[in-house]
């Protein structure tokens, strides 16, 4: 069953012509799999990078090592720096989930 919140969104991003792209670590492809299960979703969904490892958060996403050496792979810090890098290169819409 597709959620209601995401359908709602996914026809605004339709409407208005625009996409969105996700960058996921704790939430391991979740959002963007509630988005790929809507009608049109490849007019406005780019894609998802699922990053788990902390390995493949430095080779494929650049995040610093030294970042998260200082916290953690899953920290706010970790996090902020890899949507930074993914929204420079993806869509014009990017979300970003932080951990509690």
């Amino acid at each position: 069953m597709v959620n209601e919140i995401c359908e709602a969104v996914g026809k605004t991003l339709i409407d208005r012509k625009l996409s969105i792209a996700f960058a996921e670590s704790a939430t391991a492809g979740r959002l963007a799999s509630e988005f790929a299960m809507i009608t049109n979703a490849g007019k406005f969904l780019r894609g998802a990078i699922v990053c788990y490892d902390a390995a493949l958060k430095i080779e494929l996403l650049h995040v610093n090592p030294d970042l998260i050496e200082q916290y953690t792979p899953e920290s706010m810090e970790v996090t902020r720096a890899i949507t930074m890098v993914y929204k420079v290169r993806s869509a014009p819409i990017f979300i970003l989930v932080l951990p509690d």
